[in-house]
């Protein structure tokens, strides 16, 4: 039975920090957890390395205001202490939020969240809201929805990846979308690619996008909880 402590870490993408990839956040992470001097647990095997799982990856570009990752740590650390050093070794593009210790045999972040929250502000000042809302009802009511991810063709069932109605709100230069999407067994639906399914049946266009993750949930009996 491992004695390592499972410590949970809660973490945005902020500025430049957006269009770090998920190997450059990796690298980064390993710096601070080295810097604050953690005792973190090594994995075993030829290619011993910190032992680490992240969360959902984020595309390139897109902000967030609530990442996650387990870090094991070889020796407990009391939680408010870990979040003061991490604090201070992290840099500004990647500020640590919350720290908080949780059991080894919950499953991996990956497997347990399911709901992806997201804001979406747009450029174009012609946009109307109800047509981008009809736009989603549209998405929402269809039986399935067929796009095309990474050179891919990928069918969904928009019932189940659109779990909620999208808030859409006047913003001085276009729109600002508030929504949600849920991981399906096909995988996931590209925010993105949504936004343009969307707009193409709106009949509108816009100019500039910023994509920003709010938000990551676990369903527990229809009600969404956040990781810590």
């Amino acid at each position: 039975m491992s004695s390592d402590f499972r410590l949970r870490i809660n973490y945005r993408k902020a500025g430049r920090g957006a269009f770090l990839s998920h190997l450059e956040v990796l690298h980064t992470v390993e710096r601070i957890v080295r810097r604050a001097q953690l005792p973190y647990a090594i994995t075993q095997g030829f290619h011993p390395h910190m032992k680490v799982a992240f969360g959902p990856a984020l595309s390139v570009g897109t902000a967030s205001d609530g990442e996650y990752l387990d870090l094991w740590l070889s020796e407990f650390v009391r939680p408010d202490t870990a979040l003061e050093k991490l604090k201070a070794a992290a840099p500004s593009i990647l500020p640590i939020e919350q720290v908080g210790y949780v059991g080894n045999k919950l499953p991996s972040l990956t497997a347990a969240i399911t709901i992806h929250a997201y804001r979406a502000e747009l450029w174009a000042r012609d946009i109307e809201i109800d047509k981008v809302e009809q736009g989603f009802q549209s998405v929402r009511n269809d039986t399935s929805l067929e796009v095309v991810q990474k050179e891919k063709k990928k069918v969904f069932d928009p019932a189940l990846c659109i779990p909620k109605d999208a808030a859409v709100t006047k913003s001085e230069e276009g729109c600002v979308i508030d929504f949600s999407l849920r991981i399906a067994q096909t995988g996931a639906l590209r925010p993105e690619i949504l936004l343009q399914e969307v707009f193409n049946r709106a009949g509108r266009t816009y100019s500039h996008l910023e994509l920003a993750r709010t938000g990551l949930f676990i369903e527990e009996d229809g009600v969404w909880v956040r990781p810590m």
